[in-house]
């Protein structure tokens, strides 16, 4: 599986899905809960991959190093942190 679609999965599951229905701890409609995790998944994924096609891997060597991929898929988890802190502002600190 692409790294980039995977740490986008698990911000989603972590700060979106787990406190939204599991925990019921994160006061939310579902319907925002699906459109977050759809961004983070499918659009961080593709948005992360395209910049590793472009920038860490390019096709004439020298390869970037393998740290790239694990700091821009923690790059990937933050912005599910952050999603959720500027929800929680926007909301009034639900």
């Amino acid at each position: 599986m692409n790294p980039y679609y995977a740490a986008g999965f698990m911000s989603a599951l972590t700060f979106w899905v787990w406190p939204a229905f599991l925990f019921q701890n994160f006061d939310a409609h579902w319907l925002t809960v699906v459109v977050v995790s759809a961004l983070l998944f499918v659009g961080v994924g593709k948005v992360a991959t395209e910049y590793h096609i472009d920038h860490i891997a390019p096709k004439e060597p020298p390869r970037g190093p393998k740290s790239h991929i694990a700091i821009l898929c923690g790059v990937v988890f933050v912005m599910g942190l952050l999603l959720r802190v500027v929800f929680y502002f926007v909301a009034g600190g639900v």
